[in-house]
């Protein structure tokens, strides 16, 4: 609930409104950094935690201690919008690749 509210504040201060295309990515980056925050006060009992339920991280333990730093700075990165130029060009990207990608098998076989 509260980062509803401040991705609330900060959709009406960025935007001048409460309602705007990009509040529900402002409260989920809100989200994102308020946990992460979370997660750094003891990153050591967060790491030993973490190791128990992810995967990646009982295969790659040094993931655990990066993990609340990563979550962090993607909430900032997000609340910033300092990835916007790179997500939409590596949309573009994905628009001119997967297609291809994905139906080359199926345009080589004949019509016979």
């Amino acid at each position: 609930m509260t980062a509803l509210l401040i991705g609330l504040a900060v959709s009406w201060a960025a935007n001048g409104t409460l309602v705007a295309a990009r509040m529900p990515e402002y409260a989920v980056a809100t989200a994102m950094v308020l946990l992460g925050l979370q997660k750094l006060q003891d990153v050591e009992s967060f790491s030993t935690m973490f190791l128990n339920y992810d995967l990646l991280a009982q295969r790659y333990v040094p993931y655990s201690y990066v993990y609340p730093y990563a979550e962090t700075l993607a909430g900032i990165l997000m609340l910033a919008g300092a990835l916007i130029y790179w997500r939409r060009r590596w949309r573009c990207l994905l628009v001119r690749w997967a297609p291809s990608r994905f139906l080359k098998p199926f345009m080589s076989i004949s019509a016979s």
